[in-house]
């Protein structure tokens, strides 16, 4: 409705295609995120390449989550022709967002590192490589996407839905993370989600 059929399947098929080459890189040479391995008990469902199909989706979904919230703050609208800050905001969004995601990951046996990094087990390149990789993701929506305009005029609470889940969600990661001890963690995700409501909250209203 809001990017367009051939917009949201150029974005679905960017985010699936670049991630899923990111992470089969980085699991045989260990170039984009470090080098690492999933736990396939722990992380069920088809794989391509040693790399779970389910983790290339997630990409597709939090990188939208994420691109919806910065058009929140931005323009307060949703628009196809994204520029280059919407995506330098978008990706540290998301980068900030796996320092909340990636330790309950670790912490849970779903994938591990050959080389752990002193952030519980996680490599400072870990993060290098998300915020690269969101990037990467639209830069090529950027440049492949079509100008796309509505008619209809929706609620903010159902134009920017993905936003409002985008803004919980690290919250939402947070209580695991508080559980197991993981508390750095869990506090960026309180913090992150309290600095989203603070400088959205007006904008939505």
């Amino acid at each position: 409705i809001f990017f367009g059929i051939l917009n949201t399947s150029l974005f679905f098929f960017a985010s699936f295609i670049i991630s899923l080459i990111s992470e089969i890189i980085s699991v045989k040479k260990g170039i984009v995120f470090g080098k690492y391995n999933y736990n396939f008990d722990l992380c069920p469902g088809p794989a391509i390449s040693n790399i779970p199909i389910l983790i290339a989706l997630s990409w597709t979904g939090l990188i939208y989550m994420a691109l919806i919230c910065s058009m929140l703050i931005l323009d307060v609208k949703i628009i196809s022709d994204i520029n280059i800050l919407h995506i330098l905001l978008t990706s540290f969004f998301i980068t900030i967002l796996d320092l909340v995601l990636d330790p309950i990951a670790v912490d849970e046996g779903r994938w591990f590192w050959d080389e752990p990094g002193k952030y519980y087990g996680v490599p400072l390149k870990n993060f290098i490589g998300w915020f690269f990789n969101t990037t990467l993701i639209l830069l090529v929506f950027s440049y492949l996407s079509f100008e796309h305009s509505m008619t209809n005029v929706y609620p903010n609470y159902i134009t920017f839905a993905p936003a409002i889940l985008f803004i919980i969600l690290p919250l939402i990661a947070a209580r695991p993370c508080f559980e197991r001890n993981l508390n750095i963690a869990a506090i960026i995700g309180v913090l992150f989600t309290l600095a989203l409501i603070i400088i959205s909250y007006r904008k939505f209203l």
